[in-house]
């Protein structure tokens, strides 16, 4: 909801007037964008919004507010991915960003590669706010995958569901056995109190 602020910084319900609209990317057609301009009524405008996808690894999306009688407001949106997070362990090997998993590890793997280092930010979707502040230290889950295998049987190249929808391919498959589209390292999945599979938010940070 937009609400008109006044110089005290109250609500002021007796604004009318029009806003101009911008945004930082352009929105794909599956997300729901607010208009090129809104018209306040008693100081408010309210429309639901869904954004799907990132630029990159961006954060989110800023969008841009400009009254008619000038001025301007910034507002940045995170947004957060919501998957199955499953555990990856394997304490002692060596992950695709050349990182040997230590026992109570902090980090993630995301199903594409070229993200090494890359900070993230994960929560725990269900129950008490649980976060944990890491980066990117290997690939996958299921993706990217040349050849089928024993233990994985999946194949097919990157899948940046957070540039394309946010809807990982591996829901769409049934060479997997979890569903997961991000894993966690032991200390990344205790911080955010999943054990074994479980449902996450996550973004870049």
């Amino acid at each position: 909801m937009l609400e008109a602020i006044n110089a005290s910084g109250g609500l002021d319900l007796t604004f009318e007037g029009s806003v101009s609209v911008s945004r930082s990317r352009t929105l794909d057609s599956s997300e729901t964008d607010l208009p090129s301009s809104v018209t306040l009524h008693g100081g408010g405008y309210t429309q639901a919004m869904m954004l799907n996808r990132v630029n990159g690894t961006e954060r989110g999306t800023t969008f841009g507010f400009t009254p008619q009688g000038g001025g301007k407001l910034q507002l940045f949106l995170y947004t957060y991915f919501n998957v199955t997070a499953s555990l990856e362990g394997l304490v002692g090997h060596t992950t695709a960003c050349q990182h040997v998993i230590q026992s109570s590890d902090h980090f993630v793997a995301l199903p594409a590669a070229g993200l090494c280092n890359q900070a993230i930010v994960v929560r725990n979707a269900n129950g008490p706010l649980s976060v944990d502040t890491t980066m990117v230290q290997d690939i996958g889950p299921w993706f990217p995958h040349s050849g089928a295998t024993s233990d994985n049987p999946c194949v097919g190249g990157d899948d940046p569901y957070w540039n394309t929808g946010g809807v990982p391919r591996v829901l769409s498959t049934t060479c997997d056995r979890n569903d997961a589209a991000i894993d966690l390292a032991n200390g990344t999945a205790s911080a955010v109190g999943i054990t074994g599979l479980g449902q996450v938010f996550w973004r870049f940070n």
